[in-house]
């Protein structure tokens, strides 16, 4: 059993026992077994590092030229090609960002993610991830809402930021038109915590741990917290892990579900919120 928490750790398992009992049989198996693991996460370490930097150099070569395109350097461009041109310059950002996704999640896996964590404004977090969506609510008739907050919290802006839009961007697309989605934020105890409520069809009990595991989705309501390129539930829980918080799904009445996630909380006005 020593062994096996060892292996959980990712820390060096005792010397192989000797013998041709059946212990010692099943002890020289589970050291093969680990081996083949250590391999096999090596080799694909390797392969997302190798597919990773083989794709995203000429994909921001063509990004940088879809943008001096649109900016007119080579020429006034007509609408349509303007149109198919933003079109394509978009699928490349996504693609650009599932490959960095990819690399952070491998770096998160593997214990070598280095956040850059700092005294935020959550307020800053909470606009910027709306903005980020803002085109697509509009497009899906969804209006977004948020109260201000004089809220700080101690953690990497970027990660939270790709938290909050990812969040966002599902609520939006699940919710029927016409509807709200709102984004809030309060302190307690010790902590800050950010809610996406939205008015999805509520995820059933069964599956609301579920969909923090990787491509995801629930079959009655085939609410995915995968979305399309751009990032899985699962990475995107693991960077708030590495900033150890806690992260979870809460039913709305009468429906809809409220995503929730915390930080560590240094508020300006002491222990005050907002909701």
């Amino acid at each position: 059993m020593d062994n096996v928490k060892k292996l959980a750790l990712h820390a060096p398992l005792h010397r192989t026992l000797e013998g041709n009992d059946e212990l010692a049989q099943l002890d020289q198996a589970f050291h093969e077994t680990e081996q083949l693991l250590s391999e096999t996460a090596r080799l694909r370490e390797q392969l997302i590092g190798i597919a990773s930097h083989e794709l995203r150099t000429p994909m921001t070569s063509v990004d940088a030229c879809l943008k001096l395109m649109l900016d007119g350097v080579y020429g006034e461009l007509p609408d349509m090609a303007k149109e198919r041109a933003r079109g394509a310059e978009k699928s490349l950002v996504r693609l650009i960002e599932l490959i960095n996704d990819l690399l952070d999640a491998e770096k998160i896996e593997s214990g070598s993610m280095i956040l850059n964590s700092s005294q935020i404004e959550i307020d800053s977090v909470i606009r910027t991830a709306i903005e980020s969506v803002a085109t697509l609510a509009q497009a899906q008739g969804i209006d977004l809402r948020t109260s201000g907050c004089n809220l700080t919290a101690y953690a990497d802006e970027q990660r939270l930021v790709q938290v909050l839009v990812n969040l966002l961007s599902n609520a939006v697309k699940f919710s029927p038109a016409g509807s709200v989605v709102e984004t809030l934020a309060r302190a307690g105890d010790g902590f800050v915590e950010v809610r996406v409520i939205d008015n999805a069809a509520t995820i059933p009990a069964t599956k609301r741990q579920e969909i923090f595991q990787r491509f995801a989705s629930t079959d009655s309501t085939n609410f995915t917290l995968l979305k399309g390129p751009d990032w899985d539930w699962q990475s995107r829980s693991r960077s708030l892990s590495a900033m150890e918080d806690r992260f979870g799904v809460d039913p709305r009445e009468p429906q809809g579900n409220i995503f929730w996630f915390r930080v560590p909380e240094h508020s300006r006005e002491g222990r005050s919120g907002c909701s």
